[in-house]
């Protein structure tokens, strides 16, 4: 009986994956070498009894659940079936089954021989919290991840926490899973928020474009008033926060520039450009440590092959080693 030959069932995606998650903590080297030697012989006796090897290509293609993980699978259906994870972690489960669907035949099986529920129609919501993932790349939160690995799933969890934290949480259903009504109820009511909320960022989006187009024209405080209705359609956007500081800049606002970058930064982190406004507005008011510190040094840090990060930091450096020699001179 060799498992990656016969039908696919619940039960061989279920052992795959299982093998598939031990694998994947033996590369990922967090283990001692007494318990990854331990692991591997496990993983390999494991393989031999189901007849499935993860190094199969054949095999991988036809039981791999990829780009879900046994994690994320596991977490997802404890919230729904304990009722922790409210309607959106509902909305995460439907979404995963549909991803899975579409990825392997196993899935499919899986949803057809589940307990018949009411029907329910969730292609709206997925294509919606689809833009919301998509918006999230565009702004560099996978930036440096490789799809399907468990950083980029790790990262995939706390973008999905973005998401409950945006739109926040209907109550679930008193009902089951599977109860039908009740569950078709909490998932328009989502549906509808997130479409409100989708049209909202789109609106956010072409503000933004606008407020551009009048950065580039010169016509500062238009672009600042454009960027200020962006942030107010999509407020925890930090690119909006970084050109409304830029647009402040040119207007001599300092201190509200100085305010929306610490903002762009608190969104982003890791985002080198508000970094960069941060050493320029420190710069223009004579703070050339602190742009340098502060500024430049970590926006280079990001972008290290930067042109223009480096030879704002280099003019930086040289007026501390200006004012260096006006203090010894005096002195």
């Amino acid at each position: 009986h060799n498992l990656a030959m016969a039908a696919p069932s619940k039960q061989d995606v279920l052992r795959f994956a299982i093998i598939e998650y031990l694998s994947s903590t033996v590369k990922q080297g967090s283990l001692s070498a007494d318990a990854t030697e331990s692991l591997e012989v496990a993983v390999q006796c494991l393989s031999e009894a189901f007849g499935v090897s993860t190094d199969d290509e054949e095999c991988s293609k036809r039981l791999s659940i990829k780009p879900l993980t046994l994690p994320v699978v596991f977490d997802t259906g404890y919230q729904v079936l304990t009722g922790q994870g409210g309607a959106a972690s509902k909305a995460e489960a439907e979404q995963a089954g549909g991803n899975a669907e579409q990825q392997s035949t196993p899935a499919s099986q899986q949803q057809a021989s589940s307990t018949p529920s009411a029907p329910m129609d969730i292609d709206g919501e997925d294509s919606l919290l689809h833009k919301f993932i998509e918006a999230l790349k565009g702004r560099g939160f996978f930036a440096g991840l490789t799809e399907g690995t468990p950083e980029w799933e790790e990262r995939l969890m706390k973008a999905r926490a973005k998401f409950t934290e945006r739109y926040g949480k209907t109550q679930p259903s008193a009902a089951p899973v599977g109860a039908g009504a009740g569950e078709g109820t909490t998932v328009e009511s989502l549906r509808e928020r997130l479409a409100s909320e989708t049209k909202k960022m789109e609106q956010a989006e072409a503000l933004k474009a606008q407020g551009n187009s009048h950065l580039s024209a010169g016509r500062h405080s238009e672009a600042a008033e454009s960027y200020s209705l962006a942030i107010q359609a999509w407020p925890t956007n930090a690119v909006y926060y970084s050109n409304r500081a830029a647009a402040y800049t040119h207007m001599h606002k300092y201190d509200q520039a100085l305010q929306d970058c610490h903002r762009a930064i608190e969104l982003k982190p890791d985002f080198s450009k508000a970094y960069s406004r941060l050493g320029t507005i420190h710069f223009q008011h004579g703070r050339y440590k602190q742009a340098i510190d502060e500024g430049y040094k970590r926006a280079l840090a990001l972008e290290p092959e930067n042109a223009q990060y480096k030879t704002a930091l280099e003019m930086a450096e040289e007026r501390v080693r200006e004012q260096e020699e006006a203090a010894r001179m005096a002195g």
